[in-house]
């Protein structure tokens, strides 16, 4: 990554000028996806085989398919790079580009960043400018969407300075909004906000009005996240506007969605629903299936909003299928999660219940695929790293055997200086043993720091699923032994609102103030985990489950009792709902893995949450005798408590005097 950072800052030559039909169809792919693609097409049939400007034009197309989600299409022109790796060199670097693109499109960001790296280390110094270009942004964009905001700003700085030596006015006003974009991401909120002024001003003093709705569409982002949703709104009107004058079927189709989503937010369902109703085409005209399923979910969920239950779970299960097709899970995971709360607030309890479930079961799945994916780059990362020392080792092995026969050479011409290169010889050994030796220990304390690092959370320090997941697992693998103890998942209520109306920051301070606020009312035996989002487990030993409801009882009271104070003095009445039990249960005391056992509890805290929420349920008995008649009673828990088959146990958090004032952020 040190090398690649490097090479951008390096003075290189950028090659001869662009073939200007490689120009007018990179302008084309601005704001004309489809058809940019056909042109580049045509464009490459018609270029030398063995040139730099058909390198670039299969690079763009490449990363415009892979952008479309046609993986296929993109795999097609990697084939075609690396067909060409013997006659131009700079199709090596290219191919490795595409493979970023298509990786980073699969959400798998630590491979897609090993790639652009690579690909960047590859570009030769005569290389096209827009491919060194078109490399920064990608690696950038993978190094923001990692979190890696350093990194990320020095390329986006970095990148200014290319495209101000190189690049037409337009792509100089992209590149500022694209650093605000990353600043803004990384807390430099005033920072951020000064760059799109200055992009502004560039896009107005050019007449570029598409480049002016795309900074645009950055200021409401920023404006959204602090919470003025009136200039928010303005903004993106404003934006739309621009984008339809620019006849930008892409842009405007993100401009009703932007809008769609602010009107469900404010409660404005009709008007949402008629922006998302002007979006749908849009997207099936530009055959974007992820716009498509973005409108299908909006309108969905405007019907939800409305009163429209059938009409709004039909669009919403179009958007489901759409993501499940181009495997979409992080936006299902997502999805789930929303519909569930749009449904609870309509009234739908039962159906708000099933998408919670199934957001819980989506995101398990996820955290599954995740954990899988990490494992391989881990192992990827260390044969990587093994190549690396084992050429390291032969080196200085060569180096070794070089001392060797120099002295074996001096032995024989210079008898007298045989004993001083011997001892030369056993103290350079002595040496690289040592040296060796201190690169192993600090390789050892190294990987043992990354799995503490890797295994807390970076926001509340408290312990993360990484970490439950190693200590629940036996040593040597195997089945994990029935869990005993409790459990109580405590999920903050209407903490997107918070989010939407305050801003990220303010979410982050809530979660640090309730980690902090959980851990104070635990024993220290007790382990805190931040389970994901605003979600958190505890896991709790050798209670009695009379001492485990007096602590779900403890819990609800500390963080629902006073509001959380901001920097700015806002005060946030905060509470949350809790699902808890003790486990085996009563009175079968049938033996159940933590994940199950987990099922039971996280089933209870959403039956909180579709009961109002600032509640906790505990499952005190469970009549089953094994573990299918205990999912069977999981799925359907309500008609069961309802039969008698299981016992629940509800306790009811404080009411905050903030809660009254109708300016105060605790709905119920």
């Amino acid at each position: 990554m040190a090398l690649g950072l490097a090479l951008c800052s390096a003075a290189v030559a950028m090659g001869p000028e662009l073939d200007p039909r490689v120009v007018e169809a990179e302008l084309l792919l601005r704001s004309q996806t489809v058809q940019a693609i056909a042109r580049l097409g045509v464009l490459q049939q018609a270029l030398p085989r063995a040139s730099r400007d058909r390198v670039l034009v299969l690079s763009m197309r490449g990363a415009a398919q892979a952008g479309r989600n046609d993986l296929e299409g993109a795999e097609l022109m990697v084939r075609e790079l690396d067909a060409l790796r013997a006659l131009e060199p700079s199709a090596a670097m290219a191919a490795d580009l595409v493979r970023g693109d298509i990786l980073w499109q699969r959400g798998q960001p630590q491979r897609a960043e090993r790639l652009y790296a690579e690909a960047l280390a590859k570009l030769p110094a005569d290389a096209l400018a827009p491919l060194r270009m078109r490399v920064m942004r990608g690696l950038a964009a993978v190094l923001e969407g990692r979190g890696r905001y350093e990194d990320a700003l020095r390329l986006r700085h970095q990148y200014i300075a290319l495209v101000d030596a190189h690049a037409p006015p337009w792509r100089q006003a992209e590149a500022r909004n694209l650093l605000a974009g990353t600043l803004h991401s990384a807390g430099q909120h005033d920072t951020a906000m000064k760059l799109i002024d200055e992009a502004l001003a560039m896009t107005r003093q050019q007449g570029d009005i598409l480049g002016e709705a795309r900074v645009l569409t950055t200021m409401a982002v920023a404006l959204g996240d602090a919470g003025d949703q009136a200039r928010e709104l303005q903004v993106m009107q404003r934006a739309l506007e621009l984008s339809r004058q620019a006849r930008s079927r892409e842009d405007e189709a993100l401009a009703l969605g932007n809008l769609a989503d602010h009107y469900l937010k404010t409660g404005r369902f009709e008007v949402a629903q008629s922006l998302a109703n002007q979006a749908l085409p849009l997207a099936r005209e530009l055959g974007d299936p992820g716009t498509e399923s973005l409108a299908l979910a909006n309108i969905g969920l405007a019907l939800i909003g409305q009163g429209k239950r059938d009409e709004g779970l039909a669009y919403a299960r179009q958007s489901i299928a759409i993501d499940e097709r181009i495997g979409a899970l992080s936006d299902s995971v997502r999805f789930h999660e929303e519909l569930g709360e749009y449904l609870e607030r309509a009234g739908f309890m039962r159906d708000a219940l099933q998408a919670y479930q199934r957001h819980r079961r989506l995101n398990d799945e996820l955290y599954g695929r995740d954990q899988q994916r990490a494992v391989l780059e881990l192992q990827e990362s260390y044969e990587h790293d093994r190549r690396e020392r084992e050429l390291e080792l032969l080196q200085r092995e060569n180096r070794l055997k070089q001392v060797q026969l120099l002295n074996a050479e001096l032995r024989q011409r210079v008898w007298l200086a045989s004993g001083a290169v011997g001892v030369l010889l056993v103290a350079l050994v002595g040496a690289m043993v040592h040296r060796l030796r201190q690169a192993g220990r600090q390789l050892t304390e190294g990987n043992a720091l990354l799995q503490t690092q890797s295994e807390r959370d970076p926001l509340t320090q408290l312990a993360n699923r990484r970490y439950l997941q190693r200590v629940m697992q036996p040593e040597g693998g195997g089945e994990p032994p029935p869990f005993e103890g409790s459990l109580l998942l405590v999920d903050l209520d209407h903490f997107k609102r918070v989010n939407d109306r305050h801003g990220h920051a303010a979410g982050d301070a809530v979660l640090v103030e309730v980690a902090r606020r959980l851990t104070t009312t635990l024993r220290d035996a007790d382990l805190v985990v931040r389970w994901g989002g605003e979600e958190f487990l505890i896991v709790a030993h050798e209670l009695t489950p009379d001492q485990v409801q007096a602590l779900a009882q403890r819990l609800l009271t500390s963080i629902g009792s006073a509001p959380v104070v901001l920097g700015d003095g806002t005060r946030l009445s905060i509470s949350a709902s809790i699902g808890y039990a003790t486990f085996p249960t009563e009175p079968t005391r049938l033996a159940v893995s933590w994940e199950r056992a987990l099922d039971l509890v996280d089933t209870a805290l959403y039956l909180a949450k579709a009961h109002g929420r600032n509640l906790a349920y505990g499952v005190r008995a469970v009549h089953a005798r094994d573990e299918t008649e205990l999912v069977q009673i999981s799925r359907g828990i309500e008609q069961a408590w309802s039969d008698g088959r299981v016992k629940l146990t509800p306790l009811h958090g404080p009411v905050a005097a903030e809660a009254a004032a109708p300016s105060e952020e605790h709905d119920r």
